[in-house]
């Protein structure tokens, strides 16, 4: 929905948009601080479990992306995800990209390519679902907006909505996206 349009229709939005956003599930790596001091350390993986954050498609080859402190401790050879199309069934996935910055703080995925079949057929939808990036540019302070993911430890989307607060924060990835380069 454009800016200055009223209410956001949330219903219609988790039906629309909802399909392409993902549970990001990894195991964390415990002692990612020392390896980075020493990389001759092994690897720790005792600490609680698994791991989560949200996530969402951009680009019809299965490029996702999420914020880098989602997965920046993360065993890469663990990142798997799901999504509201294809229930508890999860696809690994593979990091791409890391960026962070000060101002940035994005991680670039792609579902490996033996998934996207078997993504497909499950979630029984013609394609990969792009969440489309709206034009930050056009939001106001104070505006609603609709927040969609996957809260600590739930398994079921959620979507609220919001009014925004702080435009200083606001990232543009349309344009952040732009320079990469997807490989079919």
């Amino acid at each position: 929905e454009s800016p200055g349009e009223g209410k956001i229709d949330l219903v219609e939005l988790q039906r629309g948009a909802g399909q392409s956003v993902v549970k990001i599930l990894f195991t964390p790596i415990g002692n990612l601080e020392e390896i980075r001091d020493d990389p001759r350390l092994p690897e720790d993986y005792s600490c609680s479990g698994s791991a989560h954050g949200s996530g969402f498609f951009i680009h019809p080859a299965g490029y996702l992306v999420t914020n880098a402190h989602v997965v920046d401790n993360a065993d890469r050879r663990t990142l798997r995800c799901r999504t509201p199309s294809t229930g508890n069934t999860t696809f690994e996935l593979e990091l791409i990209g890391l960026g962070e910055t000060d101002s940035i703080d994005l991680a670039l995925l792609r579902l490996k390519k033996k998934e996207i079949p078997r993504f497909l057929k499950l979630s029984g939808l013609a394609g990969i679902p792009i969440l489309k990036i709206a034009d930050s540019d056009r939001v106001g302070s104070t505006e609603e907006i609709a927040v969609l993911g996957y809260p600590e430890d739930s398994d079921d989307l959620r979507i609220k909505a919001a009014n925004l607060s702080g435009r200083q924060y606001l990232v543009d990835y349309s344009e952040v996206l732009g320079g990469f380069q997807f490989l079919e």
